[in-house]
């Protein structure tokens, strides 16, 4: 796989904040607050902004792994910021159903960060970003 770049979410922050509330309920229900830590907590706060206070950034890394590094501008002031791995299981699963010659399932229609990624992202001129 070509070295791949840091791309912004520039459209569609609202799909990527309900992705993110999805898996910010699931993990909710799975762990007890005090294991959730800060990268959660943060993680709730992003899908509680507006997106103009949000900057998303996308980096491929894998087949379905994503590096995103988000940052919240909350104040002038306090900007905020983290970066985690996130696995789309969404599209593994497309993949292995088409691959079973499946192609009619209620997974197709769920969007998945490898679609935002794919259809909604300009590539970053930004140098800051993690490596």
């Amino acid at each position: 796989m070509a070295k791949e770049v840091w791309k912004e979410l520039t459209e569609r922050k609202a799909d990527f904040q309900h992705i993110l509330r999805v898996l910010n309920r699931y993990y909710e229900n799975r762990e007890t607050s005090k294991q959730l830590g800060q990268s959660h907590l943060f993680r709730k706060r992003l899908t509680e902004e507006s997106e103009s206070n949000i900057q998303i950034f996308i980096k491929k890394f894998g087949n379905y792994e994503y590096l995103i590094h988000a940052e919240l501008q909350s104040t002038k002031q306090s900007l905020e910021k983290d970066t985690w791995i996130h696995i789309d299981g969404i599209s593994e699963e497309r993949e292995q159903l088409q691959k079973e010659g499946i192609t009619e399932h209620p997974l197709f229609s769920i969007l998945g960060i490898g679609d935002l990624y794919k259809a909604n992202t300009n590539i970053t001129p930004r140098t800051d970003l993690p490596k």
